[in-house]
């Protein structure tokens, strides 16, 4: 054991060769391949079991955390990831799988994912993904997209600065925004401002409540309507069944056939009517007649 050295508390041994190799790794130190720490800030803290916080400042409070970057806290008492510079899991974060990635990124509650820069997943089962992105309703909303935002429980937001503000509202698309339960916009600049309305197509716009438009550009502001344009752009509508129930939309070709049906029926009233009406010229003559005849007399 000439190449050992015996630790006597424990009983262990390190080897010569050992104890150089960990005494090489230094700033300066040019056989230290791969990795590296520059920096003069606090000393990381890992207080939970079986805890790993890297970086100055980094703190892994959690049993089974990983803190990686200067200042990166997870403060939880639960399991999670947080790696970036002052990315945050505060103390009063409860559960577990909390994952934050991302410079100043944040997230609060069980299986929120905040990843990007300033991302932010408030509550539990919240996702944000994107720089800025903020998902802080009370539950499992979603924001994708730089400055997404989903703000209603179980809404969706996917887009740059694509906005769902209300519960079960989904925006999909750059800049689209919804306001009002199970609300719908897809599309660019789509905007649906009242609860169950649907916007489909690029700045497509409803107003009203439970209405549709479906198009880019089109416009409907009329409660449990459907628009596929505008008062001055319409568009039509083709390949449709022809209708079979009372409440079903009619076809031109219907329409066409109806007329034909028709037409027949009127021409026969009208040519009853031509009849009697030249059956009561011929009355009214034989009267004007007999008329100058008694006046002869």
């Amino acid at each position: 054991m000439s190449n050992a050295q015996t630790d006597i508390a424990s009983n262990q041994y390190l080897t010569r060769e050992q104890f150089q190799a960990l005494s090489a790794v230094g700033k300066n130190d040019k056989n230290a391949k791969y990795f590296h720490a520059n920096s003069k800030g606090p000393d990381s803290e890992a207080s939970g079991q079986e805890a790993v916080a890297i970086g100055p400042s980094a703190v892994a409070a959690g049993s089974g955390s990983v803190v990686v970057g200067e200042g990166a806290v997870f403060g939880a008492a639960g399991r999670g990831v947080v790696i970036g510079s002052q990315a945050q899991v505060g103390a009063d974060s409860p559960g577990d799988g909390v994952v934050v990635l991302g410079s100043d990124a944040t997230a609060w509650g069980d299986k929120a994912v905040a990843i990007g820069g300033n991302a932010n997943a408030g509550y539990t089962d919240n996702i944000a993904i994107g720089g800025d992105a903020q998902a802080t309703a009370a539950s499992a909303a979603v924001a994708v997209g730089a400055d997404a935002f989903a703000g209603g429980d179980q809404s969706v937001s996917v887009g740059s600065a694509a906005s769902a503000q209300s519960q079960a509202a989904v925006a999909i698309g750059a800049s689209a925004n919804v306001y009002g339960y199970g609300t719908i916009g897809i599309g660019r600049g789509a905007i649906a401002n009242n609860h169950h309305a649907t916007a489909i197509g690029e700045y497509a716009e409803v107003s009203a409540y439970g209405s549709v438009a479906l198009g880019a550009s089109s416009v409907c502001d009329r409660e449990y309507a459907v628009s596929v344009g505008t008062a001055d752009n319409g568009r039509y509508i083709t390949h449709v069944l022809p209708g079979e129930q009372d409440d079903d939309a009619v076809t031109v070709a219907q329409l066409k056939d109806a007329a034909l049906q028709v037409n027949p029926k009127v021409a026969r009233r009208l040519g009853n009517l031509e009849a009697r009406i030249a059956t009561l010229r011929q009355l009214e003559a034989r009267i004007a007649a007999l008329e100058r005849a008694a006046g002869r007399s």
